[in-house]
């Protein structure tokens, strides 16, 4: 019984633990450890003054107001943007506090592997739906024309839309006719056939022959304002005319073969006299019978116009008690283009001195290509070539051919085919000089080529051959120097030249007094003996070979129609300068028909 008091005394001790603290009043103390008004019986975490009920809820991870949900109110939605293109994959939605790298605020891709499809992008014919609307290619296909005649140019009026090119079909509609195609915005206006080439919206013209309002073609050209073209149909004629200085382009449509203009013995029967450019043009006529002392066929002086697909023929120069210059062609200065151009029969006659009697070139830099210079004729007391003279001439000569021509002079003959004269210089590549003919009563001087007084051009890829000279003394019926200083010669072919004469210097090469020459990777052959005569006494290099050209064919009557070609068997082919190439890149062939030029 007596351990009942203290039992009692334990009780009432461990009921008053229990009882709310309170200050020496008795009053219960508010126990509010984190100070933010909310006894710690009613706050969820009364060590954070942020947290209590009724705090505003912030989007930290944290229950801030005490009701038992984290965050509630405060994150956004989200989408990852997997592809950067700001639009994001409805598939992939995330709640977060704040964007992040790789999150928008938008599920509006439909590709988030591709940063090119997003809405707003830019439809292409690509069979994809680009832009997000549902719709594949909508509004991306491209228009494609119709080019019937294939010229690259459409049909305006022929138009398919696809995303793919359908076949026979260009990207543009530029082309006036699609059935013809040399008609197309590409195409070189052509004013001589009524038709709009160029589809420039123009048909150049009206300046025709017959058929305008002028009825000869001497009116036509003198009216003809600068920069007009005159059509000229085919037939004959009357001359002469005069290009005035104007640029015209004079032009017989059907060619040189078909459209004549006759000097009617008047001459020169075409003149440019008055300054005449380039662009100034006499195309596709044949120039006869015309008579002058100087250019009875073609004049030039102080001009440099253009001569294309021309026929230079029938003109005669004839003058008793002086020179006749030029009966073929005159060019005095200037620079003038000829290209397909025949020089072929026509005559000078002096009691004096003959100077080209074919073309006649002095104080000038013209330039020659596909050039025919053949069977003029030339008599006098002396004469300076038959066929082409030069002199204080800068030549550019391409793919030349001189033949035929004859010579006839009571004292000498100074290179029948080829006479460069006066410091003439140039490069004359793929020259032909054969079967020129020289009779003279006392000297021949290189029929087939002559240089003279400091004339030192570059020839490369030439023959002379077959040239014959009868006279006293011949210096050489190939080639003669003579005080020229030192031109080059580069894969020439010197055969066949023959010398009828009771002093021969030499068939083939003479040079004499002042002349040093380089003769390179040429042959040398076949000519009278001597082949060659150097004045100093020298002998050719070894690179200058001796071998029968072997030629396709010189059968025929007239050089012109010789086949200078080499066969097959020819030991010419493939020695020539190694570092000149024929146009199968092979080493270049010796001869007129080797190097780049050789296609001729």
């Amino acid at each position: 019984m007596r351990a009942l008091p203290s039992l009692l005394l334990l009780a009432l001790v461990a009921c008053k633990d229990d009882a709310p603290p309170s200050d020496d009043s008795g009053e219960p103390v508010v126990i509010d450890e984190d100070g933010d008004g909310v006894a710690a019986e009613d706050d969820c975490d009364d060590g954070d003054a942020a947290v209590y009920p009724g705090a505003e809820e912030l989007c930290d991870g944290v229950d801030r107001d005490c009701d038992g949900a984290v965050d509630e109110g405060t994150t956004l939605s989200a989408w990852t943007d997997g592809d950067a293109d700001g639009y994001g994959d409805p598939a992939n939605a995330v709640e977060v506090c704040a964007l992040a790298d790789g999150l928008v605020d938008n599920f509006a891709d439909c590709n988030d592997a591709d940063a090119a499809i997003f809405p707003g992008a830019e439809e292409s014919c690509s069979g994809l739906d680009n832009d997000c609307d549902g719709l594949v290619d909508e509004g991306a296909a491209l228009p494609w024309y119709v080019d019937a005649d294939g010229d690259g140019f459409g049909d305006p009026d022929a138009v398919l839309q696809s995303c793919a090119q359908p076949s026979g079909t260009v990207d543009n509609g530029d082309d006036c006719d699609d059935g013809d195609a040399s008609v197309s915005p590409a195409a070189t206006a052509d004013p001589c056939d009524t038709i709009d080439n160029d589809c420039d919206g123009l048909v150049d013209g009206p300046w025709g022959v017959p058929g305008g309002e002028h009825a000869t073609l001497a009116a036509a050209v003198e009216a003809a304002p600068d920069g007009a073209t005159v059509c000229v149909s085919p037939g004959t004629y009357a001359g002469p005319i005069d290009f005035g200085g104007k640029e015209l382009v004079v032009r017989g449509i059907a060619g040189a073969e078909q459209t004549f203009i006759d000097g009617g013995g008047n001459g020169p029967v075409v003149a440019f006299v008055s300054g005449e450019g380039a662009d100034a043009q006499l195309r596709g006529f044949t120039v006869t019978g015309g008579a002058a002392y100087e250019g009875a066929g073609v004049y030039m002086s102080g001009a440099s116009p253009t001569l294309r697909d021309v026929i230079i023929t029938g003109n005669r120069g004839e003058n008793a008690n002086s020179y006749v210059r030029g009966a073929g062609l005159y060019v005095y200065g200037g620079a003038p283009s000829l290209e397909d151009v025949l020089i072929h029969d026509n005559e000078a006659v002096s009691g004096d001195e003959v100077y080209g009697a074919g073309v006649y070139l002095y104080n000038s830099a013209p330039t020659l290509t596909d050039v025919t210079i053949a069977n003029n004729r030339a008599e006098a007391y002396y004469v300076w070539s038959g066929g082409l003279y030069t002199a204080l001439t800068e030549l550019s000569a391409e793919r030349l051919w001189v033949s035929g021509n004859t010579c006839v002079a009571d004292s000498e003959v100074i290179g029948c085919g080829v006479g460069l004269n006066e410091s003439s210089s140039g490069e004359l590549d793929n020259l032909v000089s054969v079967g020129n003919v020289a009779e003279a009563g006392y000297t021949v001087y290189g029929n087939g080529l002559w240089l003279y007084n400091n004339t030192t051009p570059t020839i490369t890829n030439a023959t002379i051959s077959n040239n014959d000279s009868t006279a006293s003394q011949v210096y050489s019926s190939g080639i003669t120097l003579y005080d020229a200083g030192s031109p080059r010669f580069v894969n020439v072919c010197i055969t066949g030249n023959d010398a009828s004469a009771n002093n021969v210097y030499s068939g083939g090469f003479t040079t004499y007094s002042g002349s040093t020459p380089s003769l390179v990777y040429s042959n040398l052959r076949g000519n009278t003996d001597p082949q060659y005569s150097f004045a100093d006494g020298s002998t050719p290099g070894s690179t200058v070979i001796s071998v029968l050209p072997r030629f396709r064919d010189t059968s025929a009557a007239d050089p012109l129609d010789w086949d200078l070609r080499l066969s097959n068997s020819s030991n010419m082919i493939d020695v020539g300068d190694p570092r000149i190439y024929d146009p199968d890149g092979s080493r270049s062939d010796i001869g007129a028909y080797g190097g780049p030029g050789a296609t001729w």
